[in-house]
């Protein structure tokens, strides 16, 4: 959008002071200005904002683009600055990554009021924006231990407040999103693996466990080339082979770190060993595989299947289940697919492609 149009800041802020037409930034890498992503479904309005908040802005008179600050740390966010954003459909702010650790921290400290207060579909779209923006700050702590171990454990207490909403992951169709992202993808796999440890009666710190490794176990992609786990298509052989050391990659990153417990660390390293020994990292049979890799090897394979890709398009809840129980012997294993399949039945069969 045309920051040359912008109003000076005025005491209602610039956000009030956006223009009518605006030019949407369509291609916007904000790692590229140092900055990581915010759903407005994380901010409240009513609610002073715990950082200073930017937005990209087209300076078209250098055929360029500015991250301009348009909110500061400790002024209110007016409900009427966030209906503006989404009539210009502008569903992301932004913060220097300097501060998305103190956002986080901050945003977790009044976790559980903020459920309380939202509607059941805000508060499904407040938790996933908020464990999207989790992942987006681990992809990118630089690889410094202490940082990730800090990031770490905000991601741990939010996946343990997911976890008590036990209506939301009983009603789990509605929220997940079928579309090919990296961050979408590992989010659905969190919710999908919580979802379905409370199916199965596991204890509450199965349940976590679960749900971190699922939002957890692709954060080796982070060290792979950035063209390599974004490429639209197939990959070839040898980009395939690369692609395959994200266990290790992943599994190594949180060792690091440290805080976790083991199991989740090996179903990190380990969820994507087949069955009958033909997966990696490890070749590893059924036998020898840690329960919860087994459980994600399913959960993974069900939303990649259901989600949109640039070589095919999204299968329904039916058909995935159909391939599922095709590949039961070699890939998932006849013990735990039926268990799963009676799960995706009672959750997901009637779920189209594209919610």
């Amino acid at each position: 959008m045309p920051q040359d149009a912008l109003a000076p800041v005025a005491s209602e802020g610039l956000l009030a002071a956006l223009p009518d037409q605006t030019r949407n930034v369509e291609v916007f890498d904000p790692l590229f200005h140092g900055m990581l992503p915010v759903g407005l479904g994380m901010l409240t309005p009513g609610r002073p904002c715990p950082v200073d908040l930017f937005m990209p802005l087209y300076l078209e008179s250098e055929d360029r683009v500015e991250m301009t600050q348009v909110c500061r740390a400790g002024e209110v966010f007016r409900p009427a600055w966030r209906q503006r954003l989404v009539s210009l459909r502008q569903g992301h702010l932004y913060v220097p990554r300097e501060t998305a650790a103190d956002l986080l921290s901050q945003v977790m400290q009044r976790g559980a009021e903020e459920l309380v207060q939202r509607p059941a579909m805000l508060k499904r779209t407040y938790l996933r924006e908020l464990a999207i923006f989790a992942l987006w700050n681990l992809m990118h702590a630089d690889g410094d231990p202490a940082a990730l171990a800090a990031c770490l454990a905000e991601t741990r207490r939010l996946v343990e407040l997911i976890a008590a909403q036990e209506e939301m992951l009983a009603r789990l169709a509605p929220f997940l999103r079928a579309d090919p992202s990296l961050f979408s993808h590992s989010v659905n796999v969190c919710l999908t693996a919580m979802a379905l440890a409370r199916h199965l009666d596991f204890s509450d710190v199965r349940v976590v466990n679960l749900g971190l490794a699922g939002l957890l176990h692709d954060l080796g992609r982070s060290r792979l080339p950035k063209g390599l786990w974004e490429k639209p298509g197939r990959l070839s052989l040898e980009e395939t082979r690369q692609m395959q050391r994200h266990p290790r990659l992943g599994h190594a990153m949180l060792a690091a770190a440290g805080g976790l417990p083991p199991q989740v660390l090996l179903a990190v390293l380990h969820h994507h060993e087949n069955a009958d020994g033909s997966g990696y990292p490890g070749r590893l049979p059924a036998a020898s595989t840690p329960m919860l890799a087994r459980w994600l090897r399913l959960i993974d394979a069900f939303d990649a299947m259901t989600s949109h890709r640039s070589h095919r398009k999204a299968l329904s809840a039916f058909a995935a289940v159909q391939a599922i129980v095709a590949d039961a012997d070699r890939c998932f294993g006849p013990d735990l697919t039926p268990q799963f399949v009676g799960f995706l039945t009672s959750q997901f069969v009637n779920r189209p492609p594209g919610d």
